[in-house]
Parts: structure tokens; C-alpha cells; sequence
């Protein structure tokens, strides 16, 4: 058996290992510091015979014991480098037009910012930092479509760009919120909420964009242990309820807040808020289960953020009125049922209970303001909600 064959068999397996682990790297001292940990059986100076230029140095590379195949092993490493000196010169090309890019956007008096197929930011001026709009979101945009943001109208402009440098030659696209008609700002306490929910949305989105993909890194590790699989779900779940909550703020910071949602169904916002209720009920030991029950499509669109914290809020106060029941009674109500009625003209929430839990909800300023901000009006009667336009007698 020639031992050599062997020797050579396990240097390049050294090499395609390496090759593999290199990938992630971007600076080349980590390399360095790499390529010798993992070859410690040569010598890197500049003494010996094989000279690798690498940037702005150039590397020698011999073998400490020469074989027979000492030749073909320092070729092998200077496959290894070269490829390396490939992998930063792209780098330093990407990270050079992302610069380029974000010097040029910071110029513009108006929102700008190119988002990838994969709806990672590519680049972005400090206009559109400001702007409480997920990457994603941007990508289900239509050319020419208005939105409201920041109690502002805007007109998106999509250019579509190809980049070269690229691995994955993706596709780039530029969103241009050009301001089309003026400030469009809510009077009073709308214009009020909608500032603040922005802000608070707009402060959320970075750490819960931040978090998800941490989360999402973590998972591609190969030893992680079912109680670890089972806490990275539990904090993807808190963490995409969250997001829910942020989707909500970003519905109140719209120019006009009864600005309806066509695609959203009635029954969604219930089903939004009783997902927002979920630690509520978990701490109460309590559940709501609504049924629902379609009779035919209301009569107008509704902002679903809007209706959301509405059912959100009533949920609340049915919950807390239920654990002052059982404290003071001593019976346990594990689920509280109703039903959710979707006519023409009106939306109903019955909600049987052994208790009465109208009157708090009715005298709640903030449910109050928020259906009025709705542009409804809300009665009580037999443990069920109404909601109807306001303008009905």
C-alpha cells in the first residue's frame, strides 16, 4: 500500500472540509489564522521555495516532511488561497456598491430603498428608516399603488435592477415613495394615536427583525437538544405575536384610520384578537372560544387593526370580569363561548357568561374612542356587543 496515496486521500479531505468552513469568512486574518491551524504539517513564511501572492502579500507554503506529492499538496494550497483572494474581491465589490448605493439614496429628498427578492435591505436612505414598512410588505407592492404611512400619502415607484456581484445573481428592486399629495394628518386624538403607534411600531420592527433571525440562524445547527427545539419554537411563537401587535400599531398610524382593509373578512379581527389574548388567558386559566357565525357580508369595509384592539380590549375586560367571578364565587369557568354574528348592517359578539360584563366595557374610554375612531358606534344588551355604523338610526 503506498502510504503516500493515503497521506494525500487525508489532505484533501483536509481540503474540502476547509473549503467548506472558509465560506463564511470575510477577513484574512481569520483565514490565516485558519489555513495554518488546520495544515499546521507545512510551513508559512517566506523562506521556503512556493510563493502564493494573496493581496497585497505574497505567501510561501512548504511542506514541513516532503513526500512525492509535495508539489501537488502546495497547489492544492494555493487553490485554497486563490479561491479565498476571489471570495474577498467580491466582498469588497459588494460592500463598495452598497456604499455607492447608499450615497447616492442619501441624496434624495424622499423615502428610497432596494430590497432583494429574498426581502433582505439591500440599501436605504435615512427617509425611509423612518417609514414603519417591513421589506417583505414593500415586496407585495404594485407600481403607482398609494399607501399611507407616517400620516403621510405616498406613490410607490418600482424600478426592477440587475446586479452583477450577486452570487445568486438576484433580482433588486427600488421602491420610490414619492410624497404625492401633502400631510394628510389626523385632527385631534387620531392624529395623536396614530404618531405614537407609529413610533412604537417603527422602535419594534429592528429588535423583532433582529430576534427572528437569530432564531432562524440557531436552528441550522445539527446537536441541538429537543428541550432547545422546543424553546427556539416557544420564542418564535412570542415573537411573531409580537409582530402581530406591531402589524396592529401600523394600522393606526395611517392617514385616515377607516381606511378599510378589502381583503380582510370580519371574523379575522376576532380571531387576531383572540390571539393576542393568548398569555392573558394562559395567566387566567381561562379560554375564549368564538364561533363564527356568517349570515352576510357587512355593508362597508372596516380597518381591521382598528377592530382588532377593539375585540382585543372587550376580550380583556371579559377575562378580568371572569377571574373576579371565580374568586368571588369559587366555581371555575374554564371556557367562556360565544358567537360572532356578521350581517348586513350590524356586527354582534354574544358572549355567554354567569355574570355581567357590559357596563365596563361600555364605560371604557379607550374602546370608546377606538370605535368611534372607527367610525361606529357600540351597544350592550343580553351579554352581546353591536357594532354598527354610526350614521344608522
Amino acid at each position: 500500500q503506498d502510504e503516500g496515496l493515503s497521506d494525500l486521500i487525508d489532505f484533501f479531505v483536509r481540503m474540502l472540509v476547509f473549503k467548506e468552513r472558509s465560506v463564511a469568512l470575510t477577513s484574512q486574518k481569520q483565514f490565516w489564522d485558519m489555513l495554518e491551524a488546520t495544515f499546521s504539517d507545512f510551513d508559512f513564511d517566506f523562506n521556503t521555495m512556493v510563493s502564493i501572492p494573496i493581496g497585497q502579500r505574497d505567501w510561501n507554503v512548504k511542506e514541513k516532511s516532503e513526500s512525492k506529492y509535495s508539489l501537488l499538496k502546495n497547489m492544492g494550497i494555493s487553490f485554497l488561497v486563490s479561491e479565498f483572494s476571489d471570495q474577498i474581491d467580491v466582498i469588497n465589490k459588494q460592500k463598495r456598491e452598497e456604499y455607492l448605493w447608499e450615497d447616492i439614496l442619501s441624496h434624495l429628498p424622499y423615502p428610497v430603498a432596494i430590497i432583494s427578492s429574498a426581502a433582505d435591505l439591500v440599501a436605504q436612505n435615512p427617509a425611509f428608516t423612518q417609514l414603519s414598512i417591513f421589506p417583505a410588505d414593500c415586496l407585495k407592492m404594485r407600481s403607482q399603488q398609494k399607501i399611507e404611512s407616517n400620516n403621510l400619502i405616498f406613490r410607490v415607484e418600482k424600478i426592477k435592477l440587475e446586479t452583477s456581484s450577486s452570487d445568486q445573481n438576484e433580482e433588486l428592486f427600488a421602491y420610490i415613495f414619492n410624497d404625492d399629495s401633502g400631510s394628510k394628518a389626523i385632527q385631534g386624538s387620531g392624529e395623536e394615536l396614530g404618531i405614537i403607534s407609529s413610533s412604537i411600531a417603527h422602535e419594534l420592527n429592528n429588535p423583532l427583525a433582529g430576534i427572528l433571525a437569530s432564531l432562524a440562524l440557531i436552528e441550522l445547527e445539527d446537536d441541538l437538544s429537543e428541550d432547545t427545539i422546543q424553546a427556539i419554537k416557544d420564542m418564535k411563537t412570542s415573537a411573531k405575536r409580537c409582530k402581530e401587535l406591531v402589524e396592529i400599531f401600523l394600522g393606526f398610524s395611517r392617514a385616515n384610520p377607516r381606511s378599510p382593509d378589502p381583503s380582510v373578512n370580519e371574523f379575522q379581527s376576532i380571531d387576531k384578537a383572540i390571539s393576542l389574548s393568548r398569555f392573558r388567558m394562559i395567566e387566567s386559566n381561562l379560554r375564549i372560544d368564538i364561533e363564527n357565525q356568517f349570515s352576510s357580508k357587512f355593508h362597508r369595509e372596516t380597518n381591521s387593526s382598528i377592530l382588532s384592539m377593539v375585540w382585543y380590549l372587550i376580550f380583556s375586560e371579559i377575562l378580568t370580569a371572569a377571574s373576579h367571578h371565580n374568586l368571588v364565587t369559587g366555581t371555575m369557568t374554564p371556557s367562556l363561548k360565544g358567537k360572532f354574528f356578521e350581517k348586513e348592517l350590524v356586527l354582534e359578539l354574544l358572549v355567554e357568561t354567569p355574570f355581567e360584563w357590559g357596563e365596563v366595557v361600555l364605560k371604557s374610554k379607550l374602546i370608546n374612542h377606538l370605535v368611534e375612531l372607527a367610525g361606529l358606534s357600540m351597544t350592550y344588551e343580553n351579554k352581546k356587543i353591536t357594532l354598527q355604523d354610526w350614521t344608522l338610526v
